[in-house]
């Protein structure tokens, strides 16, 4: 609700649990201006870029541009279904729920990103490309839905939490070169990952990449600790390349012919190619 008395929009249920509001802080003057779509509210503030809302014709919120906040809190419009274009350019941090039942987002900009938390946009389904250039930390469940996303981009990446694209199957290339630690069920259920670059991964938990089966080649340099159902299903990997390994959870590449894992650890070889099973 738009207060023009205390010029700021409040909820009008307290117990609504959404930190939109919060993004929007106070301002000078409104206006709204009608288009094709509906209707766009432009806040203005002295000093700060104009926010826009933008409105279908039936008051969803389809578009937010907003270039001033810093800091988005938990449950950021975790109702809303119908929002395709979202823009922070500022935005560091980002709290839990973020859109959290929106599956028709297309387009999103977070350029200055660092912290991500739990069920980053975990039923979308509509994102193909992402960028997220300066994130660090991801937190569970990010885009745990999405099946359709085949450009991610995060080049700076260090932490990823559990169930990371859980249900993603058309990622083939991958590349996270700063990632260190990687928590459970790191894409789970993608079976055409082709290309995998993880340098500087240290800490691998449980069900990495279980149930891929194209990809057939992987250096893991920096490993030492990796989890139980590692490249559960996958069948054709040949080359595997884990000098600094020190524990490997059980099931480990549990149906592959070519390579054995745990010969690997118990003889500190670093590479095998095409070596069969002793048992």
């Amino acid at each position: 609700i738009l207060d023009m008395i205390d010029k700021k929009i409040i909820k009008y249920d307290d117990k609504i649990k959404d930190s939109f509001t919060d993004t929007i802080g106070k301002f000078d003057k409104v206006r709204v201006e009608k288009r094709e779509y509906g209707k766009e509210i432009i806040i203005s503030s002295e000093q700060k870029e104009d926010i826009i809302i933008k409105l279908d014709k039936n008051n969803n919120i389809i578009g937010y541009i907003n270039n001033n906040v810093e800091t988005i809190g938990d449950n950021f419009l975790c109702e809303n279904k119908k929002l395709v274009e979202l823009k922070f350019e500022k935005v560091e941090n980002i709290g839990d729920y973020f859109l959290y039942k929106n599956q028709n987002l297309a387009t999103l900009t977070l350029p200055n990103a660092q912290n991500i938390g739990n069920e980053f946009l975990s039923n979308n389904t509509e994102l193909t490309t992402l960028s997220l250039p300066n994130v660090k930390n991801i937190g569970n469940d990010f885009l745990y839905c999405n099946k359709n996303l085949i450009t991610l981009s995060l080049p700076n990446a260090r932490n990823i939490g559990d169930n990371f694209l859980f249900e993603n199957q058309n990622l083939t290339i991958l590349s996270l070169p700063n990632a260190e630690n990687i928590e459970d069920l790191f894409l789970y259920n993608n079976r055409v990952l082709t290309t995998l670059t993880l340098p500087n991964a240290i800490n691998i938990r449980d069900g990495f990449l279980c149930n891929n089966k194209e990809l057939t080649t992987l250096s893991l340099p920096n490993a030492k600790n990796i989890g139980s159902l590692f490249l559960y299903e996958n069948q054709n990997l040949a080359t595997l390349s884990l000098p600094n390994v020190e524990h490997i959870g059980r099931y480990a590449l549990k149906y592959n012919l070519n390579i054995n894992v745990y010969d690997m650890l118990n003889n500190k070889n670093s590479e095998i190619k095409k070596l069969k099973k002793s048992y």
